[in-house]
């Protein structure tokens, strides 16, 4: 009795259909900086807890992330003071409109044009001798690289990689001004509004950009991720000339991204910058020194790669969590002069218990 019933069981369960095939995610896009070093293979990223601009996991302990974020000598951003990482060379572009779609996304940290989705791809060869892929352009707001001591409204980071997964990026600060920028105008009102969020960008008009970066000089040298892992050995190419940006444009871009904005770091290249040889092997160290006649004469050295142990600029991050947070539309020209005064102020403690002694007595 029991075997024709299963039997009839079994014949019933063979005929039901097979459930369709579910569709496979995409592939996500890069997010940051470090999610292209991670998806390159060039260094693994293990993280406990999800890092931050402030708080427990702000800027100020991001070395609990990664070593190489408080002790590296060769971090980003820096200030560019002066003409010491200023270069007369600029990037070759092979850049055109994208025409096909690609991804607009909201990491919680930026928001992200995932251009190595379009097509054709933009291609720059920089004067390492590289060829260098554009992957995605991500937005800062403040800048994060300052200029004599003072900070833009906006900086975007065109991030490439090259066949051999070495990094470049361009950078370009943007300053409030009266018009609308007919570049971002393109895609600012299809902002991806919340974390996680994703808009699409049918094409793009690459036009703007590409008469700016070949009308502009621009300043040099080897930094960092300005991103934990914080890893070193990226090729920074910042224009020195800023675009526009008008209120309305900025405004969006603050409501839907938090304040993102890494203070300046260390970085020995500072005291003498550090220039790209037309040779992928060669990296050189280029110190900037006045001879009897006042020109300037440069001096050629390896770059070390060794590294020791930085102090983080911990008040100039501070000064610049506070002074940002709330900040949407006005023009940073008073902050500038707050946070440039701020950030001259750094004593380590034995030094502050001196002058607390030296009072007391």
């Amino acid at each position: 009795m029991i075997a024709p019933i299963l039997l009839a069981l079994s014949a019933t369960a063979s005929a039901r259909p097979l459930p369709l095939p579910q569709p496979q995610p995409l592939p996500q896009p890069h997010n940051c900086l470090s999610d292209v070093i991670h998806a390159r293979g060039l260094e693994k990223i293990e993280m406990e807890r999800r890092w931050h601009y402030d708080g427990g996991e702000g800027v100020m302990n991001w070395g609990h992330f990664n070593a190489t974020c408080e002790a590296g000598e060769h971090q980003s951003p820096v200030d560019f003071e002066g003409e010491g990482l200023a270069i007369s060379g600029k990037p070759d572009l092979t850049w055109s409109d994208l025409t096909t779609p690609f991804n607009f996304t909201n990491n919680g940290h930026t928001v992200q044009l995932n251009l190595g989705q379009s097509t054709p791809k933009l291609v720059t060869r920089e004067l390492d001798g590289r060829e260098y892929t554009v992957a995605q352009c991500h937005f800062h707001s403040p800048s994060e690289h300052h200029l004599d001591q003072k900070y833009f409204d906006l900086e975007a980071h065109f991030v490439h990689a090259s066949a051999d997964g070495k990094l470049n990026v361009i950078g370009i600060f943007f300053d409030l001004g009266d018009k609308d920028n007919i570049w971002l105008d393109q895609f600012i009102d299809n902002l991806p509004a919340k974390e996680n969020a994703t808009t699409q960008v049918l094409k793009l008009n690459m036009a703007p950009i590409i008469s700016h970066l070949q009308n502009t000089s621009y300043f040099s040298y080897s930094g960092s991720l300005t991103t934990p892992p914080c890893s070193e050995g990226v090729l920074w190419m910042v224009a020195r000339e800023p675009m526009d940006i008008s209120p309305r444009q900025l405004k969006k871009l603050r409501t839907v991204m938090p304040f993102n904005s890494r203070p300046v770091q260390p970085n020995i290249a500072v005291d003498g910058p550090e220039v790209f040889e037309d040779d992928a092997e060669t990296t050189s160290s280029v110190k900037v020194t006045k001879s009897e006649d006042g020109a300037s004469k440069h001096t050629a050295s390896p770059v070390s790669t060794e590294t020791a142990s930085a102090s983080t600029d911990f008040s100039n991050a501070a000064v610049s969590l506070a002074a940002e947070n709330n900040k949407t539309t006005a023009s940073v020209d008073t902050s500038n002069l707050v946070k440039s005064k701020a950030s001259s102020i750094q004593l380590s403690w034995w030094q502050l218990v001196a002058v607390i002694a030296v009072l007391v007595w």
